[in-house]
């Protein structure tokens, strides 16, 4: 063999090791990954679709956020017990996982092909299937139908079992909450997170559990960075409100509205909603010097579901 091959042969077999490394990277990635859960989804929202079994369309929803006098009234139902002792971060994306919902707003908007889909994300807050997402996530799905202006709402769960919106219990534009209620069977027992008690302190640690951007149950973390109020226009265009908001470091993005936050105990001390893009404009062009990462608050969401006979 000339040294020429020789040569030629050494600089393949690191090439190939390392292309074979990759596969198998890439491979061991996919846990969460598109193909099982957004194609299952949408496969059993197709078929709800077209047997005609959605139980709340896109026009019942209109219906809902419309009605002045709509009643929140459910039955008193306990929230669970939270947890005291700190875990590690490991620990806490696995005990939390199942209960967080990838949310798969789905619509027929052409005769042929698949369904379009608006992502965003919640969470389970008890094992009868009530759950926590944003007002703007419902208010989304009540404003995108598809052609025959249906539409449905789903949520795969980190289990891997899919759910259909059953009701809502209650809204509120000015908290950007939403109180849902999942079509579970008779008696089934979802995983479920707990709401924590006690104020977040500035500075504590924190993480974020959501599906940002078809980044399918992503955990980040980081700490309470602020908690203040502000001013918040509502999606509808009818006005605004003052809003209590905890600004986090922990990373998040588009489709994670609707994520818990969770505390090192491995409760939830807060939901994503927005952000904010701070920008210096005096160089003439844009930079972005901040972005502010706003969750809402646990008490907010003690409030609201308190206000519903759900303790």
């Amino acid at each position: 063999m000339s040294l020429k091959r020789i040569k030629k042969s050494m600089l393949l077999i690191p090439a190939l090791a390392l292309q074979v490394f990759y596969c198998a990277k890439s491979q061991a990635q996919f846990v969460n990954g598109d193909k099982e859960i957004k194609a299952r989804t949408i496969v059993v929202a197709d078929s709800l679709l077209r047997n005609q079994l959605i139980k709340i369309s896109p026009q019942t929803v209109i219906g809902y956020l419309n009605d002045a006098n709509k009643s929140a009234f459910v039955n008193i139902i306990k929230l669970p017990v939270t947890g005291k002792t700190k875990i590690d971060a490991e620990t806490i994306y696995l005990q939390s996982k199942n209960a967080v919902g990838w949310v798969a707003m789905c619509y027929r908007k052409r005769f042929t092909g698949p369904l379009e889909v608006n992502a965003a994300s919640a969470f389970v807050i008890t094992a009868g299937g009530i759950c926590l997402t944003n007002y703007h996530v419902i208010f989304a799905f009540a404003h995108d139908k598809g052609l025959d202006g249906s539409g449905a709402f789903m949520v795969r769960l980190g289990n891997g079992k899919i759910y259909q919106l059953k009701k809502i219990i209650a809204a509120s534009k000015e908290d950007d909450i939403a109180i849902l209620q999942l079509d579970v069977k008779p008696g089934e027992q979802l995983p479920y997170l707990s709401i924590e008690k006690e104020t977040p302190k500035i500075g504590e640690d924190l993480f974020m559990l959501g599906n940002p951007q078809d980044m399918y149950y992503s955990f980040t973390r980081g700490i309470v960075s602020n908690l203040y109020a502000d001013g918040v226009s509502w999606p509808d265009g009818s006005g605004g409100s003052v809003r209590d908001l905890m600004a986090i470091t922990a990373d998040f993005a588009i489709g994670a509205s609707g994520s818990p936050i969770i505390n090192k105990n491995g409760n939830v001390i807060g939901m994503v909603s927005s952000t904010h893009t701070i920008e210096q404009n005096k160089s003439g062009y844009q930079l972005t010097q901040m972005v502010i990462k706003n969750a809402i608050p646990n008490r907010s969401l003690l409030k609201i579901l308190q206000s519903v006979n759900v303790e």
